[in-house]
């Protein structure tokens, strides 16, 4: 357990050359990295306090220590230090939790007193540079390593330090110091200009590329860049490992990164605005209101899917949406509206299970015998049983109906199907456009609940 004069963990290096872009986000010292624990990639466990009423450190403590900020008194941030409030304290719970959540680095909370201290520390201090929001240390063997301080009377002066504000990003961007991360833009490595802002990494200073960092709404996960190194530097956990539905509104906000570690998972989009799916690792999905910046700019990217995490299928709202399946088998429901369905490679299933009043999709890649429609038996009445292909009697190719029994027309000169309850017997209903001239069957239509 560490105490006031010494942090228990050990810590261990590592050469950081040769590393990619994640080189840009590690702590360097002379060409080499400094992680919690053991070697590169292995995991570790930590503890975390908050200093309260006489809590106990050593002198000599810290980076101002001996300066004329603490009176050259050797205190350094304990020289005028505070408490957090209770939402304060679980804001940073909560900010750990994202760490934990997408790598192998677990947090246990224990007290804070004249023996037994956290090997992170959390709280006020008005000792520090400028007007800094707030400042950590990075991993060490010094009783300052992985201790983060916030600036009395500059974070959270509002009281709000919900997931969003600027004060709970700052939360996520401390404790990545604390668990070896630099900014992006200090030497040696440096991340492209294009990456160094908040939508690839919380370490950056900028909301957007060139720009400064105010946004109506900050990221509320570690982000791609983020995620990649925390997992290089301790190893990938386990995170949402069963099936895991992720479920977007239009009138919310959001900016995150998405890191699942397995099952069969899906996105819902639920709202009528026009909302875009891509289930591509590294892409954006525009989901919920957009962000704004100080420029007059606005984002729309707003959900981005993390490395080595596989979504599996997508459901939009009742807009006119956007999906983007990846090399998965996709399973891509438009829901209402006028929607465009891309499946990519892998065998997917195009699902249609919506009133027909004023909704038809488009699929932009539809390849018979590898991917089907997926018909609703409550939609499509008369089709025939639920997990089943569409019968051959109720198929027909043309471009019109021909009996009364079939339900089902593909007409190959326009690429549209249409629906009939009565065949030949009534108007037929255009209900998704899969592509012109293709060698349709019944067999590319299956029949769901």
């Amino acid at each position: 357990m560490s105490t006031p004069t010494s942090n228990y963990v050990a810590t261990s290096t590592f050469v950081a050359s040769l590393l990619g872009d994640i080189s840009a986000l590690l702590d360097l010292n002379a060409g080499f990295g400094t992680k919690w624990g053991g070697a590169y990639g292995t995991g570790i466990s930590l503890t975390f306090s908050f200093p309260t009423g006489t809590a106990s450190f050593e002198s000599q403590y810290g980076y101002y220590a001996n300066t004329a900020q603490d009176g050259h008194s050797g205190d350094g941030e304990f020289y005028k230090w505070w408490s957090l409030n209770t939402a304060e304290r679980n804001a940073v719970r909560s900010a750990l939790a994202q760490w934990s959540s997408i790598a192998n680095v677990g947090f246990t909370e224990v007290a804070d007193n004249s023996t037994t201290v956290g090997d992170l520390r959390f709280a006020y201090t008005t000792i520090g540079s400028g007007s800094e929001e707030a400042h950590a240390y990075n991993p060490s063997s010094n009783p300052d390593g992985g201790d983060v301080w916030l600036q009395h009377g500059i974070w959270d002066t509002d009281g709000n330090v919900a997931p969003g504000t600027y004060s709970y990003l700052t939360l996520i961007h401390e404790i990545g110091h604390a668990l070896g991360f630099k900014h992006p833009f200090e030497a040696p490595y440096i991340l492209a200009s294009q990456y160094d802002n908040y939508s690839y990494t919380v370490m950056s200073y900028s909301a957007y590329t060139g720009g400064d960092n105010y946004a109506s709404f900050y990221p509320t996960t570690p982000m791609y860049f983020d995620i990649e190194a925390m997992q290089a530097l301790y190893g990938r956990g386990s995170h949402n490992p069963g099936n895991t539905t992720y479920v977007f509104y239009s009138g919310q906000h959001y900016w995150q990164t998405i890191d699942d570690s397995g099952g069969v998972n899906k996105i819902v989009y639920v709202g009528n605005g026009a909302g875009l799916i891509d289930l591509n690792i590294g892409h954006w999905s525009n989901l919920g209101l957009p962000i704004h910046f100080d420029n007059g700019t606005l984002q729309r990217n707003t959900v981005m899917i993390g490395p080595n995490t596989l979504i599996e299928n997508a459901t939009g709202g009742s807009g006119n949406d956007r999906i983007i399946g990846n090399d998965l088998n996709n399973r891509l429901d438009g829901g209402a509206g006028k929607n465009v369905l891309t499946g990519g490679a892998g065998s997917d299933h195009f699902v249609f299970d919506t009133a027909l009043s004023s909704t038809f999709d488009r699929v932009t890649d539809f390849s018979p015998g590898v991917d089907a429609v997926s018909l609703s038996r409550h939609i499509f009445l008369g089709v025939n049983a639920a997990g089943h292909f569409l019968a051959p009697g109720k198929f027909h190719v043309g471009p019109h109906f021909t009996t009364g029994t079939q339900r089902i027309d593909y007409n190959p000169a326009n690429g549209w199907l249409l629906y009939d309850p009565h065949g030949n017997h009534g108007p037929a209903t255009h209900f998704m456009t899969v592509g012109a001239n293709l060698d349709m069957h019944n067999t590319d239509f299956f029949v769901i609940a």
